[in-house]
């Protein structure tokens, strides 16, 4: 017994190393054997699940994941992983109740506070979903995506303040990302601060040349304050890199 149980985890290891390394397929049979040792082995269900998610197989996913549960209870990363499953499928109830029992076994688990208040989002319920992502950055407090939310959620009930703040904690975590800096634009445009959103709409297109939304909001901008010439100029850069694009396409 001790044998096949060293046996089953080296099968889980090596499945753990193929999935990092996309290899799906060898992962997927790695779970298997481990499985074929052990049927009680909730792990090896739990990363089966996270393999046939990432294929898109999601009904396969949630049948091991599930099956991760039963065999144990306590395996809190199993209900999160459902949680996402469920939340991918539009299922956002099931979603939260998922979310909710993770948090029950793992209350400190930070990844569980970020989804649990993105399900929440989806309902419209944005203060439980401020509170979610505010825990998640308690316990991970370089959690960007968590920022990066919680700046969202504030915008959507006109906290302006407070979300321009997380977006630019967001970005000295991580100044790549294009997204971000469309949605502090956005907000300075949502407080009238004009300059400023032209500036964060320049500084997501220098991350992503090809981010249609802000060259979209540059113009209007631009339009809005009856700066017509300043207007087709985006609109010029703007075409002239889709021509390119087009070009290059296979």
């Amino acid at each position: 017994m001790v044998t096949e149980m060293v046996t089953a985890r080296k099968h889980i290891d090596l499945g753990n190393k193929y999935r990092n390394e996309g290899r799906n397929d060898q992962a997927m049979a790695e779970y298997m054997k481990a499985m074929e040792l052990d049927p009680n082995l909730a792990e090896a269900h739990n990363n089966l699940g996270i393999t046939y998610k990432d294929q898109g197989m999601y009904q396969a996913a949630i049948a091991e994941y599930t099956k991760a549960i039963e065999v144990n209870p306590k395996l809190a990363q199993a209900y999160d992983n459902l949680g996402i499953i469920y939340l991918s499928m539009g299922l956002v109830d099931q979603a939260i109740v998922s979310f909710e029992k993770c948090l029950g076994i793992a209350p400190y688990n930070a990844r569980a506070h970020n989804n649990l208040g993105i399900a929440y989002e989806e309902k419209g319920r944005y203060e439980d979903a401020i509170r979610e992502y505010r825990s998640a950055i308690r316990f991970a407090p370089d959690f960007g995506e968590a920022h990066h939310n919680l700046g969202i959620a504030y915008g959507k009930i006109d906290k302006y303040d407070q979300s321009i703040e997380e977006f630019k904690r967001t970005l000295e975590l991580d100044s790549c990302d294009a997204g971000v800096y469309y949605n502090l634009a956005l907000t300075y445009r949502n407080k009238g601060m004009i300059q400023e959103a032209i500036s964060e709409y320049e500084r997501a297109i220098e991350v992503d040349p090809y981010l249609r939304e802000a060259y979209h909001s540059l113009i209007k901008i631009y339009q809005d304050t009856g700066e017509e010439g300043k207007a087709k100029q985006v609109l010029k850069r703007y075409l002239e890199l889709a021509s390119v694009a087009n070009q290059t396409s296979p």
